[in-house]
Order: structure tokens, then C-alpha cells, then sequence
């Protein structure tokens, strides 16, 4: 096959890829209750049909942070399949997130995001997330006016939860609804998008596009995302921004003004804002008064039942101290190797970077760590941060 040939293909799974991660994540079916997604089908499909390459090139920053991730995998792993029976579905999120995206994001996949196409991967991306923003948009006012969501199963939401939105997704906030565009969860959109915000700041050069984008963080409506915008917004202005400083505090301060306007119509007050019980999740503080070292489920006295919104608390109490320290390693790995190999300014890695701390800011709240494609993006941005064509000589950056 010519390269000619290898390219065409490649660009064409790529696209596939991207339409089905970011553009429509939740379409798909449910199998016993367990969603299968067409984003997921079409990675594994492309993931299997490159494992069976007779040839890997592996980069060496992409070796070392598989590597950092093999302890937490091994004892989440055991953890887990000690207590699969018990929640199955926990079981399989846990071990596709964990040990199925890092083996293909940092090893598949290396070669091919190593020598990724940056102008492509652009195109995609800002178009991309330009139409879930829109799109979210659009269907946030479409329900307040009618009642409804805009619904094309298969598509826009598992062909299962068709028409059940409101009663088996935690979308409503009062007598509204959250935006959730093609995520099905406010929540979930909000943290993903959050990723990619450092990002499409200085590569979407049109104003409006950026404008809906974040019009449609702040109608999530969700405190996790707010409070995590208004920080991506201060860690993008602080580290990408050559404004000065009157300049860089305009736009937090708009985002501030509208979610004070959102507040005051919807007559909730900053007890909405500073919930003494952080939106149910302070009796997740009450399980470190029973930390084990190691999983739970090594005991035999409970199950790792599930990753809660606090990520960090979640995996101390349910997979030890030693599993936490396992943790960190891989999970704050990229970060680490960034600063040890990239010290050097390189706007983009520097934005991606951001986009991960700005996940890392999340996860003290609520990470969405088991729903897809959260944890696709994670990977990829972690992967595409240390690719070699990874220039800027012939992208026209703005902010």
C-alpha cells in the first residue's frame, strides 16, 4: 500500500474517530444496562486493526508515562476482578479507563499521534467543539420554550435512553434543565470541554465561536464547571495571554457578572455557590477515617464500588493509601515529564498542559472519571502533548 494510500486512511479514521469521541460521545446501545458507544466501538475496531502491525515505534516519552501508569494498573486490576461480580459495570469503566486507553494512547497510538497532522487535528477540533457549543445552546433554549430535548437516538444519546432524560440522568437544576448538548450531562460536557479550553483559546481565531463556547460552559449550570472556568480562564490569561493586566481581568470578570445574573433569576443564593455539604459529596470526607493501605477488596470486607465525583478522596478510600501514591504517579505524570523535557516555551504543549491541570482542578470536585469519552481526552491531550511535530512555525495563534 502506498503512503499516499496509509494517509488517506489514516485521516479518514481520524475523522471517524473524532466524530463519534467529540461530536456525538453518547450514541450507541445498551448491553445488560452497560452503554456501548460508537466512539468506543470505532476506537477499538482501529485499535485492533493496529495492533496487528508486524512493526511499533514507540516514543520514549510515551514508554515512560505507560510505565508510571503499570503499578496503579496492576493493583487496580487485582482490586477489581477480586469483586467483579459485584459491579460489573464499575468493573468494566474501571479497567476500559485504566489499563485499555493508556496501553492505546501511549502505545497503539504512539506513532501515529507522534507524527500527528496539527493542521487537521485543528480543523477538527474547533469545528468540532463549535458545534456540540452550538448545539447545546440551541437545545438548552429549545427545552425551556417547549419542554422537550432534541433527541436523534443512536446519535445524540443511547438509543435506550430515549426519552427518559430527565428521570435517569441528573440534568435538572430547579424547575430547568442543565445544557448537556450531545453529552446527556451538564457535568460531563462542562469537564471535557474544560480540557480543550487553553486550547481553542489561541487556535480558534473567530470571536463568536469562542463566545458560544463558553455561553455554553456557563449554562451547565453546574458549580463544578463554573468554578473551573473561571480557573481556566485565569491559568490561560496568566500563561498565554500577552495582554495586560486590566485586559486579562475583562473576561473573568463577564463570566463572574453572568452566573451572578443567572443566580439572581433563578432566585438561589450564594449558599448555591458554597454548599456547606458540596453537592452531597461531604460524606465521602467521612471515609477517610477508614483508610486501608491497600484496596478494600484485598480485605475481602468491601468492593471498589465505584470512583465518586471527588476523585481523589474516592480513590483513597476505595483503593488504599498505596493505590492513591500509584495514583498520582500516573495520573500526574504528563505533567511531571512536561517541566522535566519542555521547560522551554512551546505554546501549544503549553496549552495542552494547561487543559490537564485544568482536569487536575476538576477532580477536587467532580472528575466524571468513569463516563466516556471523559477520560479519552485525558489520554489523548496527555499522549499529544509530547508528539515531535508538535510545532508552531505554521499555526496562526491568537489570545
Amino acid at each position: 500500500m502506498s503512503s499516499l494510500s496509509k494517509k488517506k486512511i489514516f485521516h479518514f479514521c481520524f475523522l471517524i474517530l473524532f466524530f463519534f469521541n467529540l461530536v456525538f460521545p453518547k450514541g450507541g446501545i445498551k448491553v445488560a444496562a452497560i452503554p456501548l458507544t460508537w466512539g468506543c466501538f470505532f476506537l477499538s475496531l482501529v485499535s485492533f486493526l493496529s495492533i496487528t502491525r508486524t512493526y511499533y515505534k514507540v516514543s520514549k516519552n510515551h514508554l515512560i508515562l505507560y510505565v508510571l501508569t503499570i503499578p496503579f494498573q496492576i493493583m487496580g486490576l487485582i482490586a477489581v476482578l477480586l469483586n467483579f461480580s459485584n459491579n460489573v459495570g464499575f468493573s468494566i469503566s474501571f479497567l476500559v479507563t485504566f489499563i485499555f486507553f493508556p496501553f492505546l494512547f501511549y502505545l497503539v497510538f504512539s506513532e501515529y499521534i507522534d507524527k500527528i497532522d496539527l493542521k487537521l487535528l485543528i480543523k477538527y477540533l474547533k469545528n468540532g467543539i463549535f458545534f456540540v457549543s452550538i448545539f447545546g445552546v440551541i437545545q438548552f433554549f429549545f427545552r425551556i420554550f417547549t419542554g422537550k430535548f432534541i433527541q436523534i437516538p443512536l446519535l445524540t444519546l443511547n438509543l435506550h435512553d430515549f426519552g427518559s432524560l430527565e428521570t435517569t440522568k441528573c440534568i435538572l437544576r430547579g424547575n430547568i434543565s442543565k445544557l448537556i448538548s450531545t453529552y446527556n450531562n451538564g457535568n460531563i460536557y462542562g469537564i471535557c470541554m474544560l480540557m480543550f479550553f487553553p486550547l481553542i483559546s489561541i487556535v480558534e481565531k473567530r470571536k463568536i465561536n469562542k463566545i458560544i463556547f463558553k455561553i455554553s460552559l456557563i449554562l451547565t449550570l453546574s458549580r463544578t464547571v463554573w468554578i473551573g472556568m473561571i480557573f481556566a480562564e485565569l491559568v490561560t490569561l496568566c500563561f498565554l495571554s500577552n495582554k495586560n493586566i486590566f485586559k486579562k481581568i475583562i473576561p473573568i470578570v463577564y463570566v463572574i457578572l453572568i452566573i451572578g445574573i443567572i443566580i439572581k433569576v433563578q432566585n438561589w443564593n450564594l449558599s448555591f455557590i458554597f454548599d456547606s455539604t458540596l453537592g452531597g459529596r461531604s460524606g465521602l470526607f467521612e471515609g477517610l477515617k477508614n483508610i486501608t493501605f491497600f484496596p478494600k477488596s484485598f480485605h475481602k470486607t468491601d468492593s471498589v464500588y465505584y470512583i465518586n465525583e471527588i476523585v481523589y478522596i474516592s480513590i483513597l478510600n476505595n483503593i488504599g493509601l498505596f493505590g492513591f501514591i500509584f495514583f498520582i504517579m500516573g495520573f500526574f505524570a504528563p505533567m511531571i515529564l512536561f517541566f522535566k523535557n519542555y521547560y522551554r516555551k512551546n505554546t501549544l504543549r503549553v496549552a495542552i498542559l494547561l487543559g490537564l491541570v485544568v482536569y487536575y482542578f476538576c477532580c477536587l470536585s467532580d472528575g466524571a472519571m468513569l463516563f466516556i469519552p471523559t477520560m479519552i481526552f485525558y489520554w489523548f491531550l496527555s499522549s499529544l502533548m509530547f508528539a515531535s511535530d508538535l510545532t508552531e512555525s505554521e499555526m496562526e495563534l491568537t489570545y
